[in-house]
């Protein structure tokens, strides 16, 4: 091998060592900064059962953010921030543990309960009565919704913290978010997601905690776990994903907020219009800068072939 080609090897290698590496640190920083939002929600929540002063919104009205619940956000969220940071302290880990094990074990006997028609919420039951200040909600039970979330959510903590089946922890965070999700479209149209009768309804506040627990345990888990596995790295495939994934989202959910919304007023048809044209333009827009990032990897690659052929000549 020439000195030309050992140079063109090791430049090869360095950026993809640097590829490698970005991955992760910018998926640390969204753990980090995921995690912090989530401590923030559940402290407030906290705040406002322990103080009678509401800090968050309560809709469904009335139903704030339950206590155990907004205790779990909030510990789990500080435990995942710190882990983070210092993703080498066992004494977090493990008070982390301890904790998802405490919601884990609380959701799931809430599903059974529901499951056999029994009356229990863990809001109803001391401490947790006795600190709370705010008014208590009439609901018998969580409901269908609610335990599912705080369970999944909770194993998934637990595989992170005890560093197994990590290849699960998308896929178990998947859920919470997907229920996050739907409570808050739930809210632009102004629509409970489930109404029945003795059912505590999830808060928006609890909704939009769990879509940031959710991204903090995606991104915790590593962009070599599902879902980031597929959208990570410089091959094309990758960069399409990275790109219209998240546009595709947010073209769903920026048209369900302007129906809702701006166009509430109008015709459906116009809204239909106006909403296509507005995706259309997003789409050239994303389409434009995509080609631009795609297009500039090829000529970089283009002109390595060249100046390497050049050099075996």
């Amino acid at each position: 091998m020439t000195g030309g080609q050992a140079l063109v090897v090791r430049d090869a290698q360095l950026t993809a060592v640097e590829g490698s590496n970005t991955h992760p640190r910018r998926a640390t920083a969204v753990a980090i900064a995921a995690s912090a939002a989530t401590a923030i929600i559940g402290t407030l929540g906290a705040a406002s059962h322990l103080t009678g002063v509401t800090l968050l919104p309560t809709w469904p009205a009335p139903a704030p953010l339950a206590l155990w619940a907004t205790s779990l956000f909030a510990l789990v969220g500080i435990g995942l921030l710190v882990t983070a940071l210092w993703p080498r302290n066992v004494w977090v880990r493990r008070a982390v543990f301890v904790v998802a094990l405490a919601g884990f074990v609380a959701g799931v006997a809430t599903l059974i309960a529901t499951a056999l028609g029994l009356p229990l919420d863990i809001e109803h039951l001391a401490p947790f009565r006795n600190f709370s200040r705010l008014p208590a909600t009439e609901a018998r039970s969580t409901g269908p919704l609610g335990a599912p979330v705080v369970a999944f959510a909770s194993l998934a903590v637990l595989l992170y913290v005890i560093d197994r089946g990590r290849a699960f922890i998308g896929a178990l965070a998947s859920i919470p978010l997907l229920a996050g999700v739907l409570v808050c479209v739930g809210f632009l149209y102004q629509s409970p997601v489930l109404r029945v009768s003795g059912w505590r309804p999830i808060s928006l506040a609890a909704a939009v905690a769990c879509i940031f627990l959710s991204i903090g345990l995606i991104s915790l888990a590593g962009p070599d776990v599902w879902p980031l596995r597929a959208m990570a790295g410089p091959s094309v495939r990758a960069q399409l994903l990275r790109w219209f994934l998240p546009f595709t989202v947010l073209t769903a959910l920026g048209s369900d907020v302007l129906t809702a919304t701006l166009f509430s007023s109008y015709s459906p048809a116009v809204s239909s219009v106006l909403n296509t044209l507005l995706s259309m333009a997003g789409a050239a827009v994303a389409t434009y800068f995509v080609s631009l990032g795609i297009g500039g990897r090829l000529d970089q690659a283009e002109r390595e072939r060249e100046r390497l052929e050049e050099q075996l000549r």
